[in-house]
């Protein structure tokens, strides 16, 4: 069995982008028929193949033998979002490469998290995304070392000193005194 490309080609995000704007325009999906029309192909056979593909990749599902069953996944959303991220902060990729060691050791989880932070009028600083970073990696390091601590059997009262230590957290009961104080 081939293995298909996880991304999608231009051609088969023209489709997905139609079949978006189509179920936005007349809350139902569109035919084989109107989307060879939309992406001017000679034969709805075609658009049927094209989809095919997309639904292989995960961005569509349809029911067979059902017309107008088409229906756009999460993971459609997930790259409309990425690729929104992605313009919305243009200057990551740029302190990736001025600063790679802080971004060594990222999941694709962490540059997704990174690129999804918005600043205040929108895009990142260059300072905005140096803390950003720097946040993450922390909150890595400490899931790390909290996981590491369970793996070796730590009893309960280890975790909560290592938290209190970690956090300097102060007992619940006199942080709810102050909250109705203050």
């Amino acid at each position: 069995m081939p293995r298909w490309p996880r991304e999608l080609t231009k051609k088969q995000e023209q489709v997905c982008r139609f079949v978006d704007r189509y179920w936005n325009q007349h809350g139902i999906a569109p035919t084989f028929s109107e989307i060879a029309d939309e992406l001017g192909l000679t034969d709805r056979s075609h658009a049927r193949q094209s989809v095919g593909l997309i639904a292989k990749k995960g961005f569509l599902e349809m029911q067979a033998g059902i017309p107008r069953s088409l229906k756009l996944t999460d993971r459609w959303r997930q790259f409309l979002n990425r690729r929104l991220d992605k313009q919305t902060n243009p200057l990551v990729d740029e302190v990736a490469k001025d600063q790679p060691d802080l971004f060594a050791r990222w999941s694709p989880d962490d540059w997704a998290q990174l690129r999804s932070v918005r600043g205040v009028g929108g895009a990142l600083t260059r300072e905005a995304v140096i803390d950003e970073a720097v946040k993450i990696n922390e909150n890595r390091d400490i899931r790390q070392k909290f996981e590491a601590l369970l793996t070796v059997g730590a009893t309960r009262e280890q975790l909560v000193m290592w938290i209190k230590d970690k956090y300097q957290e102060i007992d619940a009961r006199e942080w709810r005194k102050q909250r109705r104080k203050g």
